[in-house]
């Protein structure tokens, strides 16, 4: 596929309301600024400040519903962990080595499961089971209506970033280097991938059966069941973020260039 770089030199205007997390004399404390993924479900909001509390906010006036705090001081702003959303619960893994499935509508805490160590990586849901790695080199499989810990995969060092899940794959970047694939049930390895010096894609990307990793320079497309490369593209520039629509794959680099590409993937 020949790479195609676009600009576009249209204006966009965006109408917007604009809310600060302050504190109650006004002041507006760095710590409770987002540190993690903004999801939205309804009406509501939910995100991780950098103080690590699990917060709830009215998607039209900001209004905080509720929060829930690890009560861990994150004084070297170290990255928080992102919640999941599912089935009217948010997962929220905190640097207390806690994990918590909180009532997204009340903030009540339904359960919590102590592993130990700071969570290192998002949390992420694949049906009934919650997934997200610590700093202990381990990745977790948690039930999703007890918290009871179904499975434990000891890896090679430090989970990070965002775990991706497709079919019956869990996706776990591992350090900056490695991506491994594993069965949902955490028994088994399907695959792994080594980056040459580093991956730099925000996360992997599972697009219609196939997984996409970027790099420095390229872009990478592997089968999901197996890690067969499918093919790779020469980028001008660090590889950062992925789109697709049914016939163009877009590619955003750090350089601030987006590539538009016909779809590889069908």
């Amino acid at each position: 596929m020949a790479a195609t770089a676009h600009r576009s030199t249209a204006a966009l205007t965006f109408t917007h309301s604009r809310t600060t997390l302050a504190n109650c004399d006004g002041s507006v404390p760095s710590a409770r600024a987002p540190g993690s993924d903004i999801l939205q479900d309804g009406a509501n909001l939910f995100l991780v400040t950098a103080e690590d509390e699990l917060l709830s906010l009215d998607a039209a006036t900001g209004r905080e519903n509720w929060k829930i705090a690890s009560g861990v001081s994150n004084d070297d702003f170290l990255v928080t962990s992102s919640p999941a959303l599912s089935h009217g619960r948010v997962f929220f893994g905190g640097m207390n080595g806690t994990v918590y499935a909180v009532d997204e509508n009340s903030g009540r805490v339904i359960w919590k499961r102590e592993l130990g160590l700071r969570v290192s990586t998002a949390v992420a849901v694949l049906g009934d089971s919650v997934y997200l790695g610590t700093i202990a080199n381990r990745l977790y499989r948690l039930a999703a209506d007890t918290g009871a810990v179904l499975a434990e995969y000891p890896l090679d060092a430090r989970p990070l970033g965002s775990i991706t899940t497709g079919d019956d794959s869990i996706l776990v970047p591992v350090e900056t280097q490695l991506v491994l694939c594993l069965t949902s049930d955490l028994k088994t390895e399907r695959w792994r991938k080594h980056a040459s010096q580093a991956w730099t894609i925000a996360r992997p990307y599972v697009i219609q059966g196939a997984v996409l990793l970027g790099e420095q320079g390229k872009l990478h497309g592997f089968r999901l069941s197996d890690g067969r490369e499918l093919w790779t593209e020469e980028v001008g520039g660090v590889v950062r973020g992925v789109g697709n629509d049914q016939s163009t794959l877009y590619v955003g680099t750090l350089k601030g260039i987006i590539f538009a590409y016909p779809s590889p993937i069908r």
